[in-house]
């Protein structure tokens, strides 16, 4: 009885989890960088797969020489995954987790 029990809700995950997670569209997120004055604001491209097709980092006032050039390999390394999960960049940690506070909120915004 617990097996069977057991293989049903194994069952019930994996069908849960199947499709995508996120609905098309375009999503906004921001989160706080190493900038005292203003938030990492971002947005985001869903596309019909539910995979993060673009991303448009629409405003920042980080450092140009460090924080400016993380937003962007952030950026790129999003796009390489297809998924939201990237380490932090070395010397600019407070960017890099601005980065994926706005990019989470995004996502979050776009969950079904």
């Amino acid at each position: 009885m617990k097996k069977s029990i057991m293989i049903m809700l194994c069952s019930i995950l994996i069908l849960t989890s199947c499709g995508p997670k996120y609905q098309e569209g375009s999503y906004e997120g921001e989160g706080k960088g190493y900038s005292p004055d203003k938030n990492i604001k971002l947005n985001i491209s869903i596309d019909e797969n539910g995979k993060i097709s673009d991303i448009n980092i629409v405003d920042h006032d980080e450092n140009e020489e460090i924080g400016a050039v993380a937003l962007e390999r952030l950026k790129k390394l999003v796009l390489e995954n297809g998924n939201g999960e990237v380490d932090t960049i070395t010397a600019a940690t407070m960017t890099s987790d601005g980065f994926r506070a706005a990019l989470n909120e995004a996502l979050r915004n776009a969950e079904k």
